[in-house]
């Protein structure tokens, strides 16, 4: 679990303020953007900013520039999209990022990363494709990420999903979404109501593991 979380969090750590994003390559720009967020998160810590509801909002502002959110929650509402009114698919899309935001954030606090090494690229990706990165943790623990980039139609880089260790995460909120959807007889209302709720859930047991 704690390994899932620090993945995830680390889906959201990859922003971009650069003007010429679009002449990065996919490895340049996963490795600037990365570094780049710890330093903006370590200069609210050293100024003793600590409030989550603040710090999500400054990092959901970042994170729009490089995650490409519809098209992750697109992908999450797999094959129940079709029966969902245009409503209900922008609901699920707002609500889907902004728990996704506000959880990462509170994990985000409590994880220290101490080095990011994006593994050099097997061939150059013009348009998608796969990017390989190792993060090491303040404990020691070595986490291997796989992250699936495509360009946008502004020729940006945006990132679509995220591979640990074998673990398809946005496969895996699929699965939660289907369920959820099947459990509650296709009522939308319930289903964002237990998204909400199961990522709540998430939140606490990510809490007890960073403790233990």
């Amino acid at each position: 679990m704690k390994k899932l979380f620090f993945t995830l969090i680390m889906i959201f750590s990859l922003c971009s303020n650069y003007a010429a994003a679009d002449e990065l390559t996919a490895h340049q720009f996963l490795e600037i953007s990365s570094n780049n967020i710890l330093t903006v998160m370590n200069g609210h810590k050293e100024a003793g900013v600590t409030d989550v509801d603040v710090l999500s909002a400054s990092l959901e502002d970042l994170l729009e520039q490089v995650v490409d959110f519809k098209s992750i929650a697109k992908a999450v509402m797999g094959k129940h999209r079709k029966k969902l009114t245009p409503e209900q698919k922008q609901e699920f899309t707002s609500v889907f990022k902004k728990t996704l935001v506000q959880l990462y954030t509170k994990v985000f606090v409590q994880f220290e990363i101490v080095r990011i090494d994006v593994e050099p690229p097997i061939k150059d990706l013009p348009f998608k494709g796969s990017v390989a990165m190792k993060v090491t943790a303040s404990d020691g623990a070595i986490y291997s990420i796989s992250y699936s980039v495509r360009k946008n139609k502004e020729q940006q880089w945006m990132v679509r999903n995220v591979i640990l260790d074998g673990i398809n995460l946005g496969l895996a909120y699929r699965n939660q979404f289907d369920s959820a959807y099947v459990q509650h007889g296709g009522d939308m209302t319930k289903v964002l109501y237990s998204w909400a709720a199961d990522v709540s859930d998430d939140d606490e047991v990510a809490n007890a593991k960073v403790a233990s």
